[in-house]
């Protein structure tokens, strides 16, 4: 019985024969060898960077960070588009204000639509759309203009004084 129990133990290492010790030792001094190389390697190439001056810049930038050189400003490609247009009488009665611009006054600004019919470069066809969509004080400016239309004697060539019937 004592002979089968120690077949099942099997914690117990087997003892080693002389072959199986002498290639551990073997195994034990190539892995020193081999650690002893590198070593060796990681010196040499250490030195390499060194002679070259790459492991101190490397250090040196870890150290400290780069100082701040502001840079001029490039100029976009593209120029940003102009302020809006602040939205006035005189804005809306001058004759350099561009058509789109008096449009927009006479479709989004009912308080300056009278100032528009005082304008030398509105169109007949936004005097009409004036007379139609009003405003404040929109009548009145359109009755000035027909009379000094009528007073000057210009009121016959003038194709929207028939449709701006008031």
């Amino acid at each position: 019985m004592t002979d089968m129990r120690e077949s099942q133990r099997p914690s117990e290492k087997p003892r080693q024969t002389g072959q199986t010790r002498q290639a551990s030792a073997k195994s034990r001094r190539t892995a020193s060898k081999r650690y002893e190389e590198r070593a060796k390697r990681s010196k040499r190439h250490g030195q390499r960077h060194e002679q070259h001056g790459h492991h101190g810049k490397r250090h040196e930038r870890r150290r400290a960070p780069p100082k701040y050189q502001p840079h001029a400003r490039q100029r976009a490609l593209v120029e940003p588009p102009a302020p809006p247009i602040e939205l006035t009488p005189l804005v809306a009665c001058s004759a350099d204000t561009a058509q789109d611009v008096l449009w927009h006054i006479a479709e989004y600004a009912p308080r300056l639509r009278k100032w528009l019919v005082a304008n030398p470069s509105a169109t007949p066809a936004m005097l009409e759309y004036l007379a139609q969509v009003g405003g404040p004080g929109v009548p009145e400016a359109l009755r000035i203009l027909l009379k000094s239309l009528e007073m000057n004697g210009s009121g016959s060539d003038q194709p929207f004084i028939a449709s701006t019937a008031l």
